[in-house]
């Protein structure tokens, strides 16, 4: 699932396509192990991940608050 996210599907083509021009910039391949384990794509990664919104963030519930007696 992680592999077609982040190679393969076609519903983040455009939002790939950055990543894949700042992996080419640094003579990088586009491939899962390079993408997940060098340091010099962490940023572009995380921007395509941000721009797809895959991972929103989840609201806290309201916490109760503690009375005083």
């Amino acid at each position: 699932m992680v592999e077609h996210f982040l190679l393969a599907c076609p519903s983040y083509a455009r939002e790939r396509w950055k990543l894949r021009s700042e992996a080419l910039k640094l003579s990088k391949n586009m491939c899962i192990e390079t993408l997940l384990g060098d340091l010099d794509l962490t940023l572009p990664l995380a921007n395509f991940i941000d721009t797809t919104h895959w991972f929103k963030p989840i609201a806290k519930p309201d916490m109760p608050r503690c009375s005083t007696p």
